[in-house]
């Protein structure tokens, strides 16, 4: 068990992935970030798959950047921190190319 999100563009390919163990609380961090918190399921994701629009992810990409800012080296250290911000960028990219990405929260 555990958290397995991914990130589609429109030809459903895999644009991003972010694994948690199912106790791993920094999977929150990701929920919260993307508004989600309610298909965070305890031990895994709910299975939901959700539209993020272009105007969404990047609200979502300054959130992540308030949240780790990029001259905080404790953060820029961190593998979790690091997973997170790899999922946000490369889903806002795929939603500002393409109007919008989806996101499964497994």
């Amino acid at each position: 068990m555990g958290h397995d999100i991914f990130a589609y563009n429109k030809a459903n390919q895999e644009v991003a992935y972010a694994r948690f163990s199912m106790f791993n609380d920094n999977s929150y961090i990701l929920y919260d970030l993307l508004q989600a918190r309610e298909f965070h399921a305890g031990v895994s994701g709910s299975g939901v798959c959700v539209e993020f629009s272009d105007v969404m992810m990047n609200q979502v990409m300054q959130d992540c950047n308030l949240l780790f800012p990029k001259n905080d080296r404790a953060n820029r250290r961190d593998i979790d921190v690091k997973q997170i911000q790899g999922f946000i960028k490369n889903s806002y990219e795929a939603a500002k190319n393409e109007g919008s990405v989806k996101i499964c929260f497994g």
